[in-house]
């Protein structure tokens, strides 16, 4: 991890095509623009982790309702069976 200072106007270039520049600084919060080409993506950490987290619990209820699925078959065949 790379640690940097950086003052108000102040830029850091990331792989040749991307550039953040701190443009506000109040209190303890700090306004940064990303300037970047629209093939990158750019999104806040926690939405990116809840997109994740809802993906997975998306996944799970997909996977739940599948083996419900199966249950139910199973059952049906069992009371057709008798």
């Amino acid at each position: 991890m790379l640690v940097l200072s950086r003052k108000v106007g102040e830029s850091i270039q990331i792989a040749g095509d991307i550039r953040v520049t701190v443009t506000q600084v109040r209190g303890g919060r700090v306004r940064l623009s990303i300037e970047a080409p629209p093939s990158v993506r750019i999104a806040r950490r926690e939405i990116v982790v809840k997109q994740l987290e809802d993906s997975v619990y998306v996944s799970d209820e997909q996977a739940a309702a599948t083996v419900d699925q199966e249950s139910g078959d199973d059952l049906l065949s069992a009371v057709e069976g008798s």
